[in-house]
């Protein structure tokens, strides 16, 4: 493992679905790979708190798959016994339909659990905020809050857009033919979540989700039913885009209240804690559909995460799969040797 001021190889930014799998598929290639993350955790959306005995999924909140790489991803997760299903069905409204549709993965330990089993063997460099990204002649240097900095021969960014926006040099977007207009048309939706603990069992049937259509509260999930709050009854509650709009800067317990007593009968139980998670960079609106975009050739910079390829948790699993993709064939080109110890240019 190389210390932080060596070059490396590659750097990739994000710790979430996208970024994990990249550096794991340059890493079974040979291509030492560090991650940074700003985050005291791992894994972005797959996000799991426990509030004394409840453990809550408070980001995403299952796993689809339809693309055949994807499956694959999710089949070694569940020999692993690292996901399992929770239901396989559509959800309707308010609750499931079509009991023959598509399963609904989650992890079996709670969603970071998919995180923490996909970093494993992986450098990790966590709570490291990066403000900016130049380049040095043949190389990238990252620079944090810290006054530290990274050198790296190429560079994978999969935070939401407008995080990466603000840590580029201009240049390197006006470089391409419509980069910057590009990615700065892309939206996201923010959310508000709340968990709630109770004291008793909660009105929601198994598997213990329900989907609503209107109004401020668009999302109820029980973590017991779910399987992963075996101890306590830890309710999700996801606000609508609109309600999460109109009152981003309102109080957290005015929001808790506000989203429980829509809840209403569903609560079933005493609640006995409550904390709120708001995602600014929830879910993305109008996802390119481009798995990954390549900023610059030499050094390369490239772009990858839920912003591409869909804008669930499967598109940024195979946008940062196809990342990886474009990363191993420049290697390849520049006659980079995959073999981990040894990992310099051929002929230096």
């Amino acid at each position: 493992m190389k210390s932080s001021n060596e070059l490396q190889t590659c750097i990739i930014v994000g710790a979430g679905m996208a970024g994990l799998l990249a550096a794991k598929t340059l890493q079974s290639e040979g291509i030492e790979t560090l991650v940074l993350d700003k985050g005291r955790g791992l894994g972005g959306r797959l996000a799991t708190r426990r509030i004394e005995n409840g453990v809550f999924d408070h980001g995403a909140q299952f796993l689809k798959t339809s693309n055949k790489r994807f499956q694959d991803v999710v089949r070694e997760l569940l020999i692993k016994k690292v996901a399992g299903e929770w239901f396989n069905g559509t959800l309707g409204f308010p609750d499931i339909t079509n009991l023959q549709g598509r399963p609904h993965y989650i992890g079996l330990t709670g969603m970071t659990g998919i995180a923490k089993y996909l970093a494993q063997d992986l450098t990790i460099h966590k709570q490291v905020r990066i403000t900016s990204i130049k380049q040095k002649g043949s190389v990238w240097k990252l620079l944090t809050d810290k006054g530290t900095s990274y050198k790296a021969a190429s560079v994978l960014m999969t935070p939401p857009i407008p995080q990466t926006l603000s840590l580029l040099d201009p240049a390197i977007l006006s470089a391409g033919a419509n980069n910057r207009e590009l990615l700065e048309s892309i939206v996201y939706k923010p959310n508000i979540a709340v968990m709630a603990l109770l004291n008793g069992p909660s009105a929601l049937p198994v598997p213990g989700v329900l989907r609503l259509e209107d109004g401020p509260l668009s999302w109820m999930a029980d973590n017991n039913r779910k399987g992963i709050s075996p101890k306590g009854t830890a309710l999700t509650l996801h606000a609508s885009h609109d309600f999460s709009v109109s009152n981003w800067q309102m109080g957290d317990g005015e929001i808790a209240r506000h989203l429980l007593t829509t809840a209403g009968t569903w609560i079933g139980s005493e609640i006995i804690n409550v904390q709120v998670h708001r995602w600014l960079y929830s879910r993305v609106a109008n996802p390119l559909q481009a798995k990954n975009l390549v900023l610059q050739q030499v050094p390369i910079l490239l772009l990858a995460g839920d912003a591409f390829g869909g804008g669930d948790l499967e598109g940024a699993a195979l946008s940062g799969l196809s990342a990886a993709d474009v990363l191993l064939n420049w290697f390849d080109e520049l006659g980079y040797r995959r073999r981990i110890g040894d990992l310099g240019v051929a002929g230096n």
